[in-house]
């Protein structure tokens, strides 16, 4: 096989192979590409065995066709060190790889390691039915899989599900489902794909679906002008996520956002967020502020809430941010304990519980000038708690980002309720969760300690019973040779 391709083109291909193939595989074949020639056309193929590339070399000349198998990472150091607009050629005699390009007119070649043909694993056939997709399938997978639970053992959580035109995520805490305008009619599992995930391949395609007759599981295979990409699918049972995600119109609380006052949020988000990950949302006719009991100053957002009254919730900083992220502006909430909803006008959303803290039920924000102004308004409005909404109109009319100036323009102070912070009936159960984890923490660790002990004592024993055995053999030995 003698082929040559662009630089470009190979350093393409090999990026994206290396987002497949897996390069602490113990099987060699598995840690390298087939690079094949055949019809005046050049491949680059990669497995995991979960998950299968073809990738078409653009403008490849093929001399004589072929296959080979060679080291993913010693073609892409070849590649870095090539010049960039340089022509690489790839040649092989079934058993030795070699990789040659022009260095100051002369053609250099180098040994590429390489692996047997016959130990490369079977591609799967593309299914016999495609259907075509828009680029939106396979973003909306790729925008919904950093809410999965790459963590949790329980395999569904780790997956993407598209069912309903829907792709679902979740990894326990909160739910993202994306328009998704998936082509066919079954519900299917996606697995989380580095490939995927890195959006290289994205844009209109056709997918198809090789499903068993029997059970679910099977693969997903998506084709493109310039590769195919072929996926094994779940077989977990995905948990029923509509019953978790509340009916929109039965929230009454709205507080709307738009593109800037998102985009100046989420540049807030960083420097408001508290040590637990809280962020405080102060609800009122004229303003939203947000901050927490940390903050060094609170952030007012141009946000617009429709409620009559005052309203205080505490919400994760992450999911607040990932729910601004996928530009799902609307925020529905019913109340401090209840879930609440993330939405656009294309129906996505998102659905997520607020956090159950002190400070919503105990506490209240309140913005305060300085310490010493503070104290003035503690000793002359003592229990008051609206002092932010007495500040003069030039002062709080503009946003304001925290700093870390020892003496801030303006922070959140905690205003505690006259009944005093009640104790949450959870603390205790959450503290003696933890000892008991410590307590199996530390008796694993001592179990752990003494089988490795006992495995050294018996290693140690087994020597010792060679050693004399060993010995015994020699005394007979030089008995015999001396004749007693």
């Amino acid at each position: 096989m003698k082929v040559g391709v662009s630089r470009e083109a190979l350093k393409w291909a090999l990026e994206l192979a290396s987002k497949v193939v897996n390069q602490k595989s113990p099987r060699e074949e598995l840690r390298c590409v087939r690079i094949e020639a055949t019809a005046g056309k050049a491949f680059v193929h990669a497995t995991n065995l979960e998950e299968w590339l073809t990738l078409h070399l653009d403008g490849a000349s093929v001399e004589h066709e072929g296959s080979c198998v060679a080291s993913l990472a010693e073609l892409r150091a070849f590649v870095k060190d090539a010049q960039p607009k340089n022509f690489i050629a790839i040649e092989s005699d079934g058993i030795a790889v070699k990789a040659a390009t022009e260095i100051n007119g002369i053609s250099i070649p180098r040994g590429i390691k390489s692996a047997s043909l016959d130990d490369w694993p079977e591609f799967p056939k593309r299914p016999e039915q495609l259907f075509k997709a828009s680029g939106e399938f396979l973003e909306a997978i790729r925008r919904a899989a950093p809410s999965t639970g790459s963590k949790d053992f329980r395999r569904a959580l780790g997956c993407v599900y598209v069912s309903e035109g829907l792709a679902v995520a979740t990894d326990g805490h909160h739910l993202v489902a994306l328009p998704c305008g998936s082509p066919f009619g079954e519900s299917i599992l996606v697995k989380p794909s580095k490939l995927l995930e890195s959006g290289h391949i994205n844009g209109d395609c056709q997918v198809g679906l090789d499903l068993p007759e029997k059970g679910k599981g099977g693969r997903l295979t998506v084709v493109t002008d310039s590769f195919t990409w072929t996926t094994t699918l779940s077989d977990a049972d995905f948990p029923n996520w509509r019953q978790v995600v509340p009916n929109h119109k039965a929230i009454p609380l709205v507080v709307q956002f738009d593109e800037k006052s998102a985009k100046d949020f989420l540049r807030a988000i960083p420097a408001l967020k508290s040590g637990e990950g809280a962020i405080g949302l102060r609800c009122g006719q004229d303003s939203v502020l947000a901050g927490s009991s940390c903050a060094v100053a609170a952030f007012k957002t141009d946000a617009a809430f429709n409620g009559a009254k005052p309203f205080d919730i505490e919400l994760s900083a992450s999911n607040l941010r990932r729910a601004l992220e996928l530009g799902l502006y609307e925020l529905r909430m019913a109340d401090a304990f209840s879930p609440v909803l993330f939405k656009d006008s294309r129906g996505a959303f998102m659905a997520s519980m607020p956090l159950r803290q002190k400070s919503i039920s105990n506490q209240t924000l309140t913005i305060k000038e300085n310490e010493d102004m503070n104290k003035q308004e503690t000793a002359s409005q003592a229990g008051s708690t609206t002092s932010a909404s007495a500040q003069p109109e030039s002062q709080t009319s503009a946003s304001h980002i925290a700093t870390t100036s020892p003496e801030p323009e303006r922070s959140f102070s905690v205003v505690r309720s006259a009944g005093g912070i009640q104790a949450d009936p959870f603390d205790e159960l959450l503290k003696s969760a933890e000892d008991v984890k410590a307590a199996a923490r530390t008796s694993y660790e001592a179990a752990s300690q003494f089988a490795r002990k006992l495995k050294e004592l018996q290693a140690s024993l087994k020597r010792k019973d060679r050693e004399q055995k060993a010995t015994k053999e020699l005394i007979e030995k030089l008995k015999m040779a001396s004749g007693f």
